[in-house]
């Protein structure tokens, strides 16, 4: 679970980095260097990078659940083997 967690998480972020950011920066140029009207592509990839964003968050959240959970259940084993000793 955690290591497909791991996966989603990295693609979010080279999607994000290699599909979302060029295509922005591409159309900052045009937008000031040739006059050209992109404002809804524009528009489009900050709505496009705000869901990334959110969709890392969450990402993140379910990591950070699993891993709690992974150490919740190792305490639990260490509690267990130090009642045995005792």
């Amino acid at each position: 679970m955690l290591c497909w967690t791991r996966f989603q998480f990295i693609h979010s972020i080279v999607y994000y980095i290699l599909v979302n950011v060029p295509f922005l920066t591409v159309r900052l140029i045009i937008w000031h260097f040739h006059d050209k009207h992109v404002s809804v592509f524009l528009v489009k990839n900050v709505l496009a990078m705000g869901l990334a964003v959110q969709h890392l968050h969450e990402v993140f959240i379910e990591m950070s659940d699993v891993v709690g959970e992974q150490v919740n259940i190792e305490m639990q084993q260490m509690a267990d083997i130090h009642s045995a000793r005792a």
